[in-house]
């Protein structure tokens, strides 16, 4: 038997494993898994409930938008106006992650997927006068072939020709592109990681000036659509047509749809959408989605908790650090030490000292040394004692580090240790 493993495997959005067992040219087992935790619930505890719009986006630079968008429908729930959406916030909301779901196509086929099937070495010996090719032969030249290599060789069955011409529409595919996240920018105020969606619909106001903008570009980018990107899509589905049944795993599909063509349903599962949700179960038939049927399933992952739990149930734990995790050498521990006791001779920000000077808050920065000692009520690294900072008639406080940012009237800390005098 060999094992194949692949890690990572490139392009696509994200970070992904595959382990692959085989035994005589057959596969016998094979395995994917995300090697990278986000952890987003994790950061958004105890944060305010508008940030979640802000931060989820930065899951990926590639889509951010579908993030906030449905970041936006969990809040619009939570805060009860979900039947409220205006019809301004609702269509701006659609065009920004419309926009985003362009430039993703777009990006899928020519700039990850493409490269499969074209042979960008047949562009080496171009001699014509097509400008994009002619960069595409001069980047070659210099030998920078990061884009386009590493590749799966062996399988290109396309002409020189095609080769070229598909080649510069991988060129000109950048340009779409660019007009896609120029057309979200208008209105979603900046691409990746627009800043105007919100619960409610959306901040920015529309004008007759960005809509026909916004129209302009639009049709350049249907333009690339229906003369270079479809032909295209066509084209290595009917040469390439013995791989339409690959990756069709059991053959069971779902979909949560898209773009609300109506704001007054509160329940996002059965919203009238102009890409609709559903089920395509193995026999072919259409389902309705039923989200009360929708459960976690962690049996395989990295979370401690049951299996096939509601989601809303909020019982899915992540370790902080775990054992054997993939890309990473470190081993599981029982408790973490705080950062100070793991971290000693590094620079830290050990507090905000007022300048009575200058009658400001400034940052005072110092080393900790090694060699300290631990709370005897919660354990905790204690701070050694600072010598007094210039320009500050106060010295640091020596006491539990859970506490130190106390007030010199404190009488008790997080830690119920009461905190040593500020001299």
């Amino acid at each position: 038997m060999k094992k194949i493993v692949i890690d990572p495997l490139t392009r696509i959005e994200g970070h992904l494993k595959v382990e692959v067992v085989v035994d005589g040219g057959e596969v016998k087992e094979a395995r994917c898994s995300g090697t990278l935790f986000r952890g987003w619930e994790i950061i958004l505890k105890g944060r305010h409930p508008l940030d979640a719009q802000r931060i989820t986006q930065r899951v990926c630079g590639v889509c951010p938008t579908a993030h906030a968008t449905a970041s936006s429908f969990a809040l619009d729930d939570a805060f009860g106006v979900a039947d409220r959406i205006p019809d301004n916030g609702r269509l701006l909301r659609n065009l920004i992650l419309g926009c985003n779901y362009i430039q993703s196509h777009v990006l899928h086929f020519y700039h990850l997927a493409a490269l499969d099937f074209v042979d960008v070495t047949a562009v080496a010996d171009y001699d014509g006068e097509d400008d994009d090719l002619q960069a595409v032969k001069a980047f070659i030249g210099r030998g920078a072939l990061g884009p386009f290599v590493p590749r799966h060789e062996g399988d290109y069955r396309f002409s020189p020709e095609v080769n070229r011409t598909l080649t510069a529409h991988y060129v000109q595919a950048l340009r779409a592109r660019r007009l896609a996240h120029e057309m979200l920018c208008i209105f979603g105020g900046k691409m990746p990681h627009s800043a105007t969606i919100m619960p409610g619909g959306n901040s920015e106001v529309p004008t007759m000036d960005k809509i026909s903008t916004f129209l302009g570009k639009l049709s350049e980018v249907q333009n690339f659509i229906d003369t270079r990107y479809v032909p295209d899509v066509l084209a290595v589905a009917k040469v390439y047509s013995d791989h339409a049944g690959v990756g069709g795993g059991c053959n069971r599909y779902l979909a949560y749809g898209s773009f609300d063509l109506k704001g007054e349903n509160v329940d996002p599962a059965t919203r009238e959408r102009l890409l609709p949700q559903g089920l395509v179960t193995a026999d072919g038939e259409f389902q309705k989605i039923d989200a009360a049927q929708i459960t976690e399933s962690v049996a395989s992952s990295w979370f401690s908790s049951p299996s096939k739990i509601r989601p809303r149930a909020r019982r899915s734990r992540t370790p902080t650090r775990k054992a054997d995790t993939v890309g990473s050498s470190r081993r599981a521990t029982t408790a973490s030490p705080p950062r100070s006791a793991r971290s000693p001779g590094r620079w830290w920000r050990i507090a905000s000292a007022r300048s009575r000077s200058r009658g400001s808050w400034t940052r005072r920065w110092a080393s900790w040394a090694p060699g300290r000692t631990r709370c005897t009520a919660c354990s905790a690294a204690t701070r050694p004692a600072r010598s007094r900072p210039r320009s500050s008639p106060m010295q640091w406080p020596t006491g539990c580090w859970r506490s130190s940012r106390a007030s010199p009237s404190a009488q008790t800390g997080p830690c119920r240790t009461r905190p040593r005098a500020w001299a």
